[in-house]
């Protein structure tokens, strides 16, 4: 109840490309609700699926989507790297919890070197 996680990408020169702390209660939608053994056994099952094929998409950003619609609140700073993911059709985009409602969508970006938030939904 206690845990932390921390999701890390690497490349192949163990050069860190995204990083993600966050408490792995926060997964949970209800955990009051539930007894220790009921959320450690839900926080287990959320990780067993954490790295599903269906999280991983490509090319990262279809191209009938729009940069406003990717985010609550988009950085305009981000724009430009987005869109130059967004012409890569090679680009991979994969998507990890946030908190216990929320998708996060990370793809790499060539100008940045790293992977860099390309969406976010609730």
């Amino acid at each position: 109840m206690t845990s932390k996680g921390l999701l890390e990408v690497k490349n192949a020169r163990n050069e860190l490309l995204y990083q993600y702390r966050f408490s792995t209660i926060d997964l949970l939608i209800d955990p009051e609700s539930m007894s220790a053994s009921q959320q450690v056994a839900k926080i287990n099952e959320i990780f067993k699926h954490y790295f599903d094929e269906d999280k991983f998409r490509s090319p990262a950003i279809r191209r009938e989507q729009a940069f406003e619609e990717a985010f609550g609140n988009p950085n305009a700073a981000d724009k430009a790297d987005w869109e130059k993911i967004k012409a890569n059709k090679q680009s991979i985009l994969f998507r990890h919890r946030e908190g216990y409602e929320g998708m996060m969508g990370i793809a790499y970006s060539k100008e940045r070197k790293k992977a860099m938030t390309v969406s976010y939904s609730d």
